[in-house]
């Protein structure tokens, strides 16, 4: 009997556990389609009923609304406390909150080894953001420190479930070599699998790739048609590539007036590259009605941001005003911009505006502190110019040893004056020591490039038999290559050796 009674309970006791999970789950139920459609304080009050009975799933909806502040007061601390219990219940999405939670320090202190321990246990449930998020790639969190977990292994683990943003990270793996191999080829593979998904920054990558053949064969029309696909997503990189492909005719015919339109859409995004794309077109007519006020402000645009070639162009929109007024000191401030991150181009330019006697800020030795960047950074022209004003004195004392260095530097990258004028420092011994023989090889290089001075001082180093043999007849040769134009001293001499 007592066996009998016995049995009675635990059958009255399962059925009443098992009445009490369809309570919960029909609370849970009501509390979804309430949250769907938005009513929020409805949708908390049944979680909140099937909660109670110990449903982890509306104890994980419990925190999301403390979490977001729908239904309820907003409270992270709140939040924290139910995603903890949802968690140690088996809720999966608790379990990967729970790890932001602790990742972020919401609701609770950050601790980097249970943000860990809560995504991992997310993750080996095939949690998709948790597996994103540990491989150190998730768009809208801050990654973990990858010296923990492979990177690389969790994007591979996403990208074989068909995740196009997974396919697209493994792609970048693989041409970065950052966590595998570096393999072009394996990066465009990948690129195109996530691009067959309409995913624009890797169409955008993978038409990178057939434009400059890294890792396939190169196809410029196939090339176009990927940027297009990016482009019409608004994938600001894609627009700008696009307008250049149609600038250049690289797989579609040159149409200036489709890279105005696609220069536009970037630039309206903020795309720098393209900003001073549209400002070109606009200075330049192409495409669009030649307008200075546009160009100008266009490159304005990307000078702000920091780009170099346009802070160099709006600096000498400032100089000769073209779409802006007049400002020297406008000019000499974008242009020493441009110079301070390296931009060597039109060195001379901003020099001008602090030499030019025309400019009531005339000074010297600031021009030499920017052409000495320049130098620095072996551009052969500001070189040149540098040890010009050394040999000269001009914004300091005539330094030889000096204006002899830049000679060199410059005449080794083939600068014709430079080495004509290296020549001279080696005949007179001004900042080297003196030897006619190194004078007349430099002479020559400089007269092989056609430059008159250095043919005139070759012929007459061969007239004179200094630093080479004495040969009239080679002398006279050197002088009319320099008389026919026009120097005067050469014509000159070909007159008295031919009497």
């Amino acid at each position: 009997m007592y066996l009998r009674l016995f049995f009675c309970i635990a059958i009255l006791f399962a059925s009443s556990i098992c009445y009490a999970q369809n309570d919960a789950m029909d609370f849970l139920l009501k509390g979804k389609e309430a949250f769907n459609s938005g009513n929020y304080d409805k949708a908390f009050s049944n979680f909140s009923k099937s909660a109670e009975m110990g449903n982890a799933e509306a104890q994980c909806y419990i925190g999301i609304c403390y979490d977001q502040g729908l239904g309820v007061s907003y409270s992270k601390k709140k939040a924290f406390e139910w995603y903890q219990i949802a968690a140690n219940n088996g809720d999966i999405d608790a379990q990967y909150n729970l790890g932001i939670c602790f990742y972020s320090g919401n609701g609770t202190s950050k601790d980097l080894n249970n943000a860990i321990y809560w995504l991992r246990k997310a993750e080996q449930q095939n949690h998709i953001a948790a597996q994103l998020f540990l491989s150190g790639v998730h768009d809208n969190i801050v990654s973990i420190d990858t010296h923990f977990y492979d990177s690389f292994y969790w994007c591979n683990k996403v990208a074989a479930t068909g995740d196009a943003e997974a396919q697209y990270y493994v792609g970048l793996a693989y041409l970065t070599g950052n966590g595998t191999e570096q393999n072009h080829e394996t990066a465009s593979e990948w690129f195109l699998k996530a691009a067959q998904q309409n995913y624009a920054p890797a169409q955008f990558e993978y038409a990178k790739a057939l434009l400059t053949g890294s890792g396939i064969k190169t196809d410029y029309p196939l090339a176009v048609y990927w940027l297009r696909k990016a482009a019409k997503q608004d994938y600001a990189l894609a627009q700008l590539c696009l307008a250049e492909c149609h600038i250049n005719g690289h797989g579609t015919p040159q149409n200036y007036e489709r890279a105005v339109k696609w220069y536009k859409k970037a630039a309206q995004q903020n795309c720098t590259k393209a900003q001073y794309g549209l400002g070109l077109c606009y200075q330049n007519g192409l495409g669009v009605e030649q307008d200075y006020t546009n160009g100008a402000k266009w490159i304005l645009e990307a000078a702000q941001q920091g780009y170099a070639p346009a802070q160099m162009n709006i600096a000498k929109c400032y100089n000769e005003a073209k779409g802006v007024d007049k400002s020297l000191s406008q000019s000499i401030e974008w242009g020493t911009k441009a110079i301070d991150q390296g931009y060597t181009d039109d060195t001379f330019f901003i020099a001008k505006c602090y030499t030019d006697s025309a400019f009531s800020c005339k000074d010297s030795s600031q021009a030499n502190a920017l052409l000495l960047k320049a130098a620095n950074l072996n551009y052969s022209p500001a070189q040149y110019a540098l040890a010009c004003n050394f040999y000269n004195g001009i914004g300091s004392n005539p330094d030889y040893n000096q204006a002899a260095l830049y000679f060199q530097k410059a005449a080794e990258q083939g600068h014709y004056e430079a080495s004509y004028s290296l020549g001279i420092c080696y005949e007179y011994g001004k900042g080297l020591e003196q030897d006619n023989s190194k004078a007349v090889e430099y002479y020559e290089k400089a007269a092989q490039q056609g430059y008159a001075p250095a043919q005139y001082n070759l012929g007459a180093c061969y007239y004179k038999g200094k630093g080479v043999e004495k040969n009239v007849e080679t002398a006279k040769e050197w002088f009319e290559k320099a008389a026919a134009q026009g120097h005067k001293k050469a014509q000159e001499t070909i007159k008295i050796i031919s009497n």
